[in-house]
């Protein structure tokens, strides 16, 4: 059975964000060349400008507009009802993919009986995400992770439990928490697709969903080989209505998983607990500053990989005195490196950026735009060129 035969329906929810849906979009293209597919875009934002530039961009693409937004599990769930494919991937709107990473998912399915497969996912510094493979979250793994003794004591393993790390990064296998930003699935026995548990808004419903394939097909596999770029939270934005549905869906995987084997004192506990941290945070984004949006480039020290000149011409504006190299081996020693994706592949960078954590530029396959994600925790500066 060739990589043709088995149709893969690709499913992104965006929301606002049109320059890093290109770039996820740009990527989903090159890796569909070879590979039989659909793409089902599920617009949350109603944006009429993004709908037209993805129909101009990308006719292929499929898209189903909200007139309200639905929310991560509703909108992903109106895709999985219509999609046709033998295999649905759930893909984030902030993601790069490599060329090969749909035939290497295709072939993984055609070769084990999965549930779930995820990928090894880094950020736009080339940092691994250690949600990319987590453990079932039992009670004391998420209070540990809430309360961030995971990084105050690396060391003590038992603090770790709430990731995967018995696992490591480079090593495939099977784990019990898959990532909703590259989750892909096939159809269950009676040939519908897994659906999320609508009682998450977003937030949860990833974690709520691995459990549900895992009783379905025995288990989810964490697949290395295939590392794609994840940007995070680039569409979401930060404010209490957000942070609301981040601890409220803690309270429903608790009610949903664990309350019945627990006391009516410590899920009483667990329901005050949740709500006096939401109150807190929420607090705290009234009073403190945001991030400032700010690179700190120095625009002596930018290598553009890129045989363009016109793009330098363009570039110079905004970095007047930078660096043009046509290969981006040996420029391992500079701040930050912009990608022309047109003189390197998606492959090339993911994998060059596996092994060198630094700051780096993304330019859009149309020269739109360039994107620089900096700091972790701060949104990326988009440069329209």
């Amino acid at each position: 059975m060739s990589e043709k035969e088995i149709k893969l329906s690709i499913i992104i929810v965006s929301y606002h964000a049109i320059d890093f849906l290109k770039l996820t979009l740009f990527s989903v293209a090159k890796a569909l060349e070879n590979v039989n597919g659909e793409v089902l875009l599920v617009d949350n934002s109603n944006d009429t400008q993004l709908q037209k530039s993805v129909s101009t961009l990308f006719p292929f693409v499929k898209i189903i507009a909200t007139s309200t937004n639905l929310g991560f599990a509703k909108a992903n769930n109106k895709a999985l009802k219509i999609a046709s494919g033998d295999v649905a991937l759930l893909l984030n709107p902030d993601t790069i993919v490599a060329e090969d990473t749909f035939i290497k998912m295709i072939n993984h399915f055609k070769n084990h009986n999965t549930g779930g497969l995820g990928a090894r996912m880094i950020d736009g510094s080339g940092n691994f995400l250690p949600e990319s493979k987590r453990n079932f979250p039992t009670l004391s793994s998420s209070v540990l992770k809430i309360l961030k003794f995971h990084r105050l004591f690396p060391n003590l393993l038992s603090f770790y439990s709430y990731y995967a790390n018995h696992l490591p990064s480079d090593k495939a296998g099977i784990v019990e928490i898959l990532s909703g930003a590259f989750l892909a699935m096939p159809r269950k026995k009676d040939g519908s697709l897994p659906l999320f548990d609508e009682a998450y808004f977003m937030y949860g419903e990833d974690i709520d969903l691995s459990v549900q394939l895992r009783k379905e097909f025995g288990n989810n596999y964490y697949h290395p080989d295939i590392t794609i770029i994840h940007f995070k939270g680039q569409s979401t934005p930060k404010n209490r209505n957000i942070l609301w549905h981040f601890y409220h869906s803690m309270w429903l995987f608790y009610r949903k998983y664990i309350k019945s084997s627990r006391s009516i004192f410590t899920t009483a506990l667990v329901w005050l607990s949740v709500r006096c941290v939401y109150s807190f945070k929420a607090m705290a984004t009234l009073i403190s500053k945001p991030k400032a949006n700010n690179s700190n480039i120095d625009p002596k020290t930018v290598a553009l990989i890129s045989d363009n000149q016109n793009l330098v011409n363009k570039l110079r504006q905004h970095f007047p005195d930078i660096n043009l190299y046509t290969h981006v081996a040996n420029k391992q020693n500079e701040p930050i490196i912009i990608f022309d994706p047109h003189c390197i592949s998606n492959y090339e960078m993911i994998n060059f950026m596996s092994n060198y954590n630094y700051q780096y530029g993304f330019i859009n396959n149309d020269y739109s735009s360039l994107i620089i994600c900096p700091v972790k925790g701060v949104k990326g500066n988009v440069i329209a060129l």
